[in-house]
């Protein structure tokens, strides 16, 4: 590993997130195992959740020593993504969440240094940007709470079907997921808050402005789907992984048309039947029956989240 660049301070804290982060993926694993074995009810179920919680304590303590250095922070998120670069690139998310490998330790570092970064940057805007500042980080952080959003509805769906595994995974990354697992001792919601909302109200932008907004960063994770959906033939659906991988795609669809209104659903279902016409796609008819399936479980998924807005 490179470590030349890097303090005899921040070597330290290195080593020391690392440990803490493996510590908690750790736990983790242990409650997953937990589940498996129908422990979840168990006390010592009740102690890895303890022992958690301790762990991200000491997490906090060590993040909060970086605040406003941004010369620490750079050089500690410079290291990681130079030796963990490769590991980054090739990522493939579905995967990783169902396998939950070790990949996630460098990815739930990285997303707290870079959370950090940003906090502190804004405390050191000049008062005349700061408001093209808040314009900006808004867009950012309302694509956040859609994204939470949508997977707080696959989980919901996923959990129905007895896929378990990845709310530990996706908990893992997600401090706003960690947070809710851990408070309801990783009980998924049924029918979970959908806060999107809520979030542009309080930022004052109007109802038009939330939906079209809405339906923007929906749209960009609709598209990401149906290409990754589409670039697997039948001969690929040989493979089980794969096949796993296939099941949480179409979830995660499912969950994406949740948020989007009958309308834009047509149209996408529209231009989806034009495109695999258009292209002559070959040997890909349970793929294109799994997306129909998701389009046809629209209605009844509705009635899974809890919206909630402000009355103005």
């Amino acid at each position: 590993m490179k470590y030349a660049n890097l303090s005899k301070d921040e070597y330290e804290l290195v080593n020391e997130l690392l440990n803490i982060t493996i510590k908690i993926k750790n736990s983790y694993d242990n409650l997953y195992q937990l589940e498996i074995k129908k422990q979840q009810q168990s006390k010592e179920y009740d102690e890895v959740v303890l022992k958690l919680k301790k762990y991200c304590k000491r997490e906090d303590e060590l993040y909060s020593t970086l605040k406003r250095n941004f010369s620490k922070i750079s050089n500690i998120l410079n290291f990681f993504k130079e030796n963990y670069e490769d590991k980054l690139e090739n990522s493939n998310f579905f995967k990783q969440i169902l396998e939950f490998d070790d990949s996630f330790v460098v990815i739930r570092i990285i997303t707290k240094l870079s959370k950090n970064y940003i906090d502190g940057f804004g405390k050191r805007i000049r008062t005349e940007d700061l408001e093209i500042f808040k314009s900006i980080n808004n867009s950012f952080e309302m694509k956040k709470f859609i994204l939470l959003d949508i997977l707080r509805c696959f989980l919901s769906i996923a959990t129905n079907i007895n896929i378990d595994k990845i709310k530990y995974s996706l908990g893992y990354i997600y401090s706003e997921i960690e947070e809710e697992m851990i408070k309801n001792k990783f009980d998924v919601a049924k029918n979970p808050y959908i806060s999107f909302k809520v979030f542009g109200q309080i930022n004052k932008l109007p109802m038009e402005i939330i939906n079209e907004i809405s339906k923007i960063y929906c749209l960009g994770f609709y598209n990401f789907i149906i290409n990754e959906m589409l670039k697997y033939d039948d001969e690929a659906l040989e493979n089980e992984k794969i096949k796993e991988e296939l099941v949480l795609k179409q979830i995660f669809l499912r969950a994406i048309f949740i948020l989007l209104d009958d309308e834009t659903i047509m149209e996408l279902n529209s231009i989806f039947h034009d495109r695999v016409d258009e292209n002559n796609f070959e040997n890909k008819d349970k793929i294109i029956e799994m997306v129909i399936n998701s389009y046809r479980k629209v209605k009844r998924d509705r009635s899974i989240p809890k919206i909630i807005s402000l009355k103005l």
